[in-house]
């Protein structure tokens, strides 16, 4: 009897908590809540050669090369063919726009690896040249 008035005291309580907690939890795209400025960022017509392997060069090559891809988990990012790969989600969690726009530095498929992310505008060209038909230009 005196068990059962006190699971009734905390249970109550317990299941408003685990009520309310689970109510306001809602998946929210980072761009939603985080507007970026894409003042000054010019994605009309992005280039593979002048756009894309720039960013790749300064924030990616140093583990995702072909000499240092023992350091990216084999993954190479290096060569217009290696790239298209990580565009088509193949393999599966390898999607590069996906892993450059994470914000959550702390998530593992968040690149770069451990450091904060590329700019608002490097991560904007890539959506745009991948939504432009990721042409090797």
């Amino acid at each position: 009897m005196k068990l059962q008035k006190i699971l009734k005291i905390i249970a109550l309580p317990l299941l408003l908590s685990l009520l309310f907690t689970t109510s306001n939890c809602t998946y929210k795209n980072a761009q939603e809540v985080y507007p970026i400025d894409t003042i000054g960022c010019n994605t009309g017509n992005v280039s593979f050669a002048n756009d894309i392997v720039p960013i790749l060069v300064a924030n990616c090559y140093s583990c995702h090369s072909n000499q240092n891809k023992f350091l990216g988990s084999g993954y190479v990012l290096e060569g217009y063919a290696n790239d298209t790969l990580y565009v088509q989600n193949n393999p599966p969690n390898a999607n590069m726009y996906n892993n450059v726009s994470d914000a959550n530095v702390s998530d593992f498929y968040h690149m770069p690896k451990g450091l904060p992310s590329i700019s608002a505008c490097e991560i904007i060209k890539i959506k745009a040249w991948i939504d432009q038909g990721y042409k090797n230009n």
